[in-house]
């Protein structure tokens, strides 16, 4: 086995509550929040959260499911598409996960990420 390198990457959303969305992702290592003009991104090497450090409880080691934490920000009818493309020795992968503000998700190859978001994302007025 060799050692597994990955890129994480996702769309651009738009959130409820810039502030509280910021702050909250502030407490997560290892990830980048980028404010674009059409919302934010967010990018990660060698894989998304898994872990975060409480700070209120001296940066003790808490188990997260990232998508999930970023979906409770998301606004009505907006997806958040979670990439990630990865080597290992000979062996790639693109993998994918759509998640909504409801916190239902979809995953598969990234090959196939316009089917999920269509299967996902509700009807915007």
């Amino acid at each position: 086995m060799g050692n597994y390198n990955s890129a994480c990457r996702t769309n651009n959303f738009e959130v409820r509550n810039e502030i509280d969305f910021v702050n909250q992702m502030s407490n997560i290592n290892s990830i980048k929040v980028v404010k674009e003009c059409s919302g934010f991104s967010i990018t990660a090497d060698g894989g998304w959260p898994q872990i975060s450090q409480n700070k209120s409880l001296n940066n003790v080691d808490i188990t997260i499911d990232f998508p999930h934490l970023v979906s409770r920000y998301l606004i009505d009818g907006e997806v958040a598409v979670f990439m990630e493309i990865g080597l290992e020795k000979y062996n790639n992968k693109g993998v994918v996960l759509v998640i909504n503000n409801k916190g239902e998700r979809k995953s598969g190859k990234l090959i196939e990420v316009h089917c999920l978001i269509d299967t996902i994302k509700e009807a915007r007025l």
